[in-house]
């Protein structure tokens, strides 16, 4: 059975060092993602690469100048992987709303890159993920945690008009973006500090150290798979990547810039980035826009509500990627904040 699925991953380019669970699962999501019809793309900038896998539902719309895409953006250490159950769970919202939906592969974490190096620093990967954003000009971009920072920094620069290669291509910025617990805004220093010091400290004692802060319930397959973590953990540029972070890369200032309308999803009982953070982020954003911006509180949920709480969040993004502000009927599971 192992050699079978070595081999699975060799024909898939697939990473083959990972434990046998995910190098199975690897092989599971990669088989699956190719017979949806998602195709793997790859881009390069010298030797680092970043990925992503591709689906398109249909051809663009008369007159509009490029397809309606949504794309996703994982947190740190996360993968396409994590969020295959929305993905799943969405798909008529996704056929129904865009063109093509393209998922992000970030190289040195728990994906498809995995055997590749991390990018050195934070600075790099935000603008590597800034220009394939221009190549890919999104209408809406969904990002977690890492994620949601960077997709905040690229929808920043857009509102500045500082990314001349798209402002050359009359592309302005993503029309929406879905903030899953993000990073890059909190309610004061010592926040900020706390969860600097939790990643620190996992790079130098291990993955522990940064687990209990991940969920509110863990997901009882989730220790099968905590090994990778810990191995990732201890690599000299995940250290590297987590020591290029700080106190300048608030998005504080940054977010006022934002034109998109803004969608701020959130773990109530998030440890890692604390939920009032929520607020936070929304009281940053321009006021101007005010009306655009929302906030949904997931409750009794933690910081991965991708894992701990897939149907609720799929519930909640379905009628937001509607445009439509999710049901209060939901009030048992969620709070809407507006």
């Amino acid at each position: 059975m192992r050699d079978s699925i070595l081999k699975a991953a060799k024909d898939l380019q697939l990473p083959t060092e990972l434990p046998t669970l995910l190098q199975s699962l690897h092989w599971a999501v990669g088989a699956a993602f190719r017979g949806m019809g998602f195709r793997w793309e790859l881009h390069r900038n010298g030797d680092q690469k970043l990925g992503y896998w591709k689906i398109q539902f249909r051809e663009k719309a008369a007159g509009r100048a490029y397809p309606k895409r949504f794309v996703l953006i994982p947190g740190f250490a996360d993968t396409p992987l994590s969020w295959q159950s929305q993905i799943l769970l969405l798909q008529p919202v996704f056929r129904q709303e865009f063109d093509e939906l393209i998922l992000i592969d970030l190289p040195g974490f728990g994906g498809f890159l995995s055997r590749e190096r991390s990018f050195a620093s934070i600075d790099l990967m935000m603008t590597a993920v800034g220009d394939v954003l221009d190549h890919l000009k999104p209408h809406t971009v969904l990002g977690h945690s890492l994620g949601g920072a960077l997709a905040s920094n690229y929808a920043s620069l857009c509102g500045q008009s500082k990314r001349p290669l798209a402002n050359r291509l009359n592309y302005s910025g993503p029309d929406s973006l879905i903030l899953v617990n993000p990073s890059g805004i909190y309610t004061d220093e010592r926040v900020r500090a706390e969860l600097e010091m939790v990643f620190k400290t996992a790079a130098k004692s291990g993955f522990l150290r940064l687990k209990p802060h991940l969920f509110s319930r863990e997901p009882f397959w989730f220790h099968y798979i905590e090994e990778h973590f810990d191995r990732l953990f201890q690599r000299e540029d995940i250290a590297q990547l987590l020591n290029s972070v700080k106190a300048e890369h608030d998005l504080r200032w940054a977010a006022g810039q934002i034109r998109s309308q803004v969608w701020m999803v959130w773990g109530s009982n998030d440890s890692l980035i604390p939920s009032p953070c929520l607020d936070t982020w929304l009281g940053s954003l321009n006021p101007e826009f005010s009306d655009r911006h929302h906030g949904v509180l997931l409750k009794q949920v933690g910081h991965c509500p991708q894992l701990e709480a897939p149907w609720v969040t799929s519930a909640v993004i379905g009628q937001i990627m509607k445009n439509k502000i999710p049901s209060r009927f939901g009030g048992r599971w969620w709070q809407v904040i507006q």
